[in-house]
């Protein structure tokens, strides 16, 4: 690595705080508009994005920037200028949904990937103040206290997330795992993943998301003890930085015990 991860991690645990700041101080206030006829945007989204490059970049200017708010609805990116293949990867406002309507369940997210595999993920609720952090060379903390994920097995009181976009036809396994679980959606993919980590869920499917969702929560939950895949049980890691360009990472992070039932059931739903 080119610079100690502790370095890394205290100045994107600042910018979360600062971005997350930002947020609160505009909820409620900030315009909403559509992008790409199918998502929401604040000007707070875009403000917070700001703020979290602005100061990353004045530490780090030789790294490399993938942000949700681009230009025309597109995403941000700025390559790496130096020689080290280091991205951060940031979602503003993980929530946007809730946020511009004053519901206050969000997230900023803020991760890095080196060579196309996470290492720092800090992702932060401005609304309760609790920062869930980790390392690729440590543990996934909540609060300053370690995170290990609580391996239930699949049943009417695991708390499981879904994603709030499976498209005009739903997979054919979906309803078996609702009936299995207590199902959960609280709108930022990023919390989801923070709450694997922490033991409150024991897993999560995600139909939709993109890089910007996963890159900081994925690394908390498999540190804590969470398998993240794919769908078809395949890695999601390493990941083309680069020629990245929004596509969505269907995935499913999750305890081991659960994220075996969850294949056995994908796996016959796809079959």
């Amino acid at each position: 690595m080119p610079l100690e991860l502790k370095t890394l991690l205290a100045k994107a645990e600042s910018a979360a705080r600062l971005a997350g700041k930002e947020a609160l101080a505009q909820m409620g206030s900030t315009q909403t508009s559509l992008k790409n006829k199918h998502e929401l945007v604040t000007e707070a989204d875009k403000r917070c994005q700001q703020i979290i490059v602005e100061t990353l970049s004045k530490a780090f200017p030789q790294h490399g920037f993938v942000g949700e708010e681009g230009d025309g609805g597109r995403l941000f990116k700025q390559s790496p200028s130096g020689m080290e293949d280091l991205w951060w990867i940031i979602d503003p406002i993980d929530g946007t949904n809730n946020y511009a309507v004053g519901i206050p369940q969000f997230s900023v997210s803020i991760g890095a990937l080196f060579e196309g595999k996470p290492v720092i993920g800090v992702v932060y609720d401005p609304s309760t103040r609790d920062l869930f952090t980790g390392t690729a060379a440590g543990d996934s903390q909540a609060n300053g206290r370690r995170c290990q994920v609580r391996d239930q097995g699949l049943d009417r009181f695991a708390n499981l997330a879904l994603d709030s976009h499976f498209g005009p036809t739903l997979p054919p396994w979906l309803p078996e795992v609702i009936v299995r679980s207590r199902f959960r959606n609280v709108g930022s993919t990023a919390l989801h993943l923070a709450y694997v980590a922490k033991g409150g869920y024991c897993g999560m499917i995600g139909s939709t998301p993109k890089l910007w969702d996963l890159a900081a929560g994925a690394l908390l939950a498999e540190n804590a003890g969470a398998i993240v895949t794919d769908w078809h049980n395949q890695p999601l890691w390493p990941l083309d930085v680069g020629a990245y360009e929004g596509t969505p990472l269907p995935c499913v992070m999750a305890t081991p015990r659960v994220h075996r039932e969850l294949m056995d059931l994908m796996s016959v739903g796809q079959a």
